[in-house]
């Protein structure tokens, strides 16, 4: 899932919606500096149903896990010689990306690790971020959706990904949320 501006609540409705159980990691690209990363991921722990934490460079991915992307830092997922997979976080000093966490950072390597398997969602913010990622997913066969323009608070990536044709569907939080569930059963 990646966000920008209006993001914290959007994820903290789909979040709320997700089966705890899901059979799934779920990872969160949200633009916002290191010193909220967090403190973010410890509020959506204290109120969804789902286990929320900040992701650590190195550690292996687990199912009914939501992981925040740390802020100022770029994450992919990578699998390592024993066919699991992990978290590679680095400083965005050695990148220079103009934003970290880059959405399309993250989304590039899920499509490259997950392929057909991934699930790629942009939610409300502004500019472009994420949609190249996006429709990069959608061409490995992965399911992809942008929140619809009702309510998003910025309609700015969401739109371009339908644009692109990035997003093969268009749905609000609720209908996301629902979708990520059928997705990962």
């Amino acid at each position: 899932i990646g966000a920008s501006t209006g993001g914290p609540p959007a994820i903290q409705k789909v979040l709320s919606l997700v089966n705890p159980d899901i059979s799934a990691p779920i990872i969160i690209a949200q633009h916002m500096p290191k010193a909220f990363t967090a403190a973010f991921a410890t509020r959506m722990n204290a109120i969804c149903s789902i286990r929320v934490k900040e992701a650590v460079d190195g550690e292996e991915l687990q199912n009914s896990v939501v992981y925040i992307c740390p802020g100022d830092h770029q994450t992919r997922v990578e699998r390592n010689i024993e066919g699991k997979f992990r978290f590679s976080i680095v400083s965005n000093q050695d990148e220079q990306d103009r934003f970290a966490p880059c959405i399309n950072t993250l989304f590039f390597s899920a499509a490259k690790e997950f392929a057909h398997k991934a699930v790629g969602v942009i939610l409300t913010g502004m500019g472009e971020d994420g949609v190249r990622g996006l429709k990069n997913i959608k061409l490995m066969g992965g399911l992809t959706i942008a929140q619809d323009r009702m309510s998003s608070v910025v309609y700015g990536m969401p739109r371009a990904a339908l644009e692109q044709d990035a997003a093969a569907r268009i749905l609000n939080l609720e209908e996301i949320a629902k979708e990520i569930n059928l997705a990962l059963q």
